[in-house]
């Protein structure tokens, strides 16, 4: 069963899931047209997939990813080897203002970006390198992921960096900062740094100082496996973590699972004390994907249903295609208050966090059908392709609109945040060629593309 479902998550995303941390609410225009202001693309001769863009205080962005190219096109530094770190900051009209890369001779993959206090960044995700090209912490006793999180300041200089992990696998896909200048670090872990893991993998949560020493860890799971995308920050000084599961009550766990993999949401404290958690799913494939605070009180969530899974259990509707985007409300204890569904005749996934507007949400992700169901725009490539699939949906989770953004190749949305000024900033990865609503040229075979919209 555990082989099943690990293909199944292999085949949800097409490629790996990249998330979109630092979820965001601010003040926004009252309509949103979703005409293009301005496009741009940032790439070298190779690959890069981009998974998190943040605003910086200058009214620019920061974003990162992972980047495969050598010196070329818009990347300034050799590739060291595998995956590497790669961050760029860009002003308010998307020129670039600098680029770095960090990595090791094997695979490095960015997932999170977090400010601190003193202006830089802390960019963390997973590696599989030792000290090797400019990683300076590791091991190269063996080929498993450990969380590498590095300090860099406003200029993209590195100020110190630090690895965690055990004997297995161990994969970090977010950051917060908090109150005391320090830094929460959130991932998976199949054998935590201390205690014992419940079950296969479980979500595993690291607690360091301003200056990256480790001062708690802590593993949360069920005896079957756990696989953690999200963390943010509740308005009680607590932390939400966010995944799916795939284990019935036991261990951390209080409820049955619904299918062969759930929703689950657990909330800690500032010491990593377990408060409560919930879980939701259908009768199959439920993966968790975005979760943000509602301005009403309660969260948003929104993840991926399994065709087979819809009705059933909590989701309530029937799927239109393959897999949905799957929207709910939680309350304060995790018990839903609603759920949605919204898809085409294909494959649509909501990777991004859900944002605050017009008193509703977006939802935005990407989207592998054509016109058909809720999807109101044709997919612009052929079959098989994507383009990014923007939701706007009112307090009550009743769609009221939709907009596609795209070429004629490839285009995976992870991020939507409002832009300093007007409107919104969409970043993901796109294969596209210049052409329809792709007015900058890709330099490699996938760069990250930023869409400016108003």
């Amino acid at each position: 069963m555990k082989k099943y479902l690990k293909l199944a998550f292999a085949i949800i995303g097409m490629i790996p899931f990249y998330g979109c941390d630092n979820p965001v609410q601010t003040s926004v225009p009252e309509t949103i047209q979703g005409d293009i202001l301005w496009d741009k693309s940032f790439g070298g001769d190779n690959s890069e997939q981009l998974s998190v863009i943040i605003p910086t205080l200058d009214g620019g962005y920061l974003l990162g990813g992972e980047s495969f190219s050598n010196a070329s096109g818009d990347k300034s530094h050799e590739h060291f080897g595998g995956g590497d770190y790669w961050v760029i900051r860009i002003n308010a009209n998307g020129n670039k203002i600098w680029d770095k890369t960090f990595g090791g001779f094997r695979s490095d993959i960015l997932k999170s970006i977090v400010e601190s206090s003193d202006g830089g960044y802390l960019i963390g995700g997973y590696s599989q390198s030792g000290p090797t090209g400019n990683k300076t912490t590791g091991s190269n006793a063996k080929l498993d992921y450990d969380y590498w999180v590095i300090k860099i300041d406003h200029d993209g200089n590195k100020i110190w960096e630090k690895t965690f992990g055990r004997a297995d696998n161990d994969y970090l896909r977010g950051l917060v900062a908090t109150d005391d200048g320090g830094y929460l670090l959130a991932g998976n872990t199949s054998i935590p740094e201390t205690g014992e893991s419940n079950g296969s993998d479980d979500f595993w949560v690291v607690k360091i100082s301003a200056l990256g020493e480790k001062i708690w860890d802590k593993a949360f799971g069920g005896a079957a496996y756990e696989t953690l995308w999200r963390i943010i920050p509740t308005k009680d000084q607590a932390f939400l973590l966010a995944g799916h599961s795939s284990s019935n009550a036991s261990g951390d766990k209080s409820q049955s699972s619904k299918g062969d993999s759930d929703f689950w949401i657990l909330k800690i404290d500032s010491d990593g004390r377990k408060i409560w958690d919930s879980t939701v799913g259908g009768f199959k494939t439920e993966s968790l994907l975005g979760i943000t605070p509602s301005p009403g009180g309660g969260y948003i969530i929104a993840g991926a249903t399994d065709a087979d899974s819809s009705p059933s259990a909590d989701v309530s509707t029937a799927s239109k295609g393959l897999y949905d985007y799957w929207v709910l409300k939680i309350n304060e204890q995790g018990g839903k208050v609603w759920d949605k569904t919204f898809g085409g005749n294909s494959n649509d996934f909501p990777d991004c966090q859900p944002i605050s507007y017009n008193g509703g949400y977006l939802i935005g992700g990407y989207s592998h059908s054509d016109k058909f169901g809720d999807k109101t725009s044709p997919l612009l490539g052929d079959k098989g392709d994507s383009d990014f699939w923007l939701i706007n949906i009112d307090s009550n989770g009743n769609k009221l609109w939709d907009k596609s953004f795209g070429g004629i190749s490839t285009d995976f949305l992870f991020s939507i945040i409002p832009a300093i000024d007007d409107g919104y900033v969409l970043a993901g990865s796109s294969g596209s060629p210049k052409a329809d609503q792709k007015t900058s040229e890709t330099k490699g075979s996938s760069d990250f593309w930023i869409v400016k919209i108003k």
